[in-house]
């Protein structure tokens, strides 16, 4: 076997990986844009406090078997976010997405949107990033304010 004829099989090989990875690609992506779908026609906005925030495996989570049971298997070795909250009367647990996972704020009480055990989003929400951007602006605007009186100040006007 010469140097042309192993590269002629490294190059079908190659070739035969990426068409596989693109056909799983869109197969992914048809389920990805179904689940949401799934999830707008389902999600209902309530009012939960949050107990605890955590990140684990879902082994490790208080889900019920019929919810443990429909997850890939490949799911119960990723880390997922979740939520100890309280919805009503009851204490449950609730997965979420990482962004609204970083924004619920632990200790108070926050209007979600919520797909039977997954919260698909928040009202009012704002990630770390996004609210330290409104901080840094108001600050600004501030100091340009203040700017503003120093010129129109009496005192600096007539010396007094």
């Amino acid at each position: 076997m010469g140097f042309l004829d192993v590269m002629v099989i490294v190059f079908v090989a190659l070739v035969a990986i990426g068409i596989g990875l693109y056909f799983l690609n869109k197969k992914m992506s048809t389920k990805y844009v179904e689940s949401q779908e799934m999830l707008e026609k389902n999600k209902q906005q309530a009012q939960i406090f949050v107990i605890e925030k955590k990140k684990g495996k879902i082994s490790e989570a208080n889900l019920p078997k019929e919810i443990k049971s429909n997850f890939p298997k490949y799911a119960s070795l990723i880390k997922q976010c979740f939520v100890k909250a309280k919805v009503g009367p009851k204490v449950v647990t609730l997965m979420c997405d990482p962004k609204i996972y970083e924004a619920l704020p632990v200790g108070k009480s926050v209007m979600v949107e919520v797909a039977g055990y997954y919260i698909a989003g928040m009202k009012g929400f704002k990630t770390k990033k996004q609210v330290e951007e409104i901080r840094k602006k108001k600050k600004q605007a501030a100091g340009i304010q203040e700017k503003w009186t120093d010129k129109i100040n009496p005192k600096r006007l007539f010396g007094k």
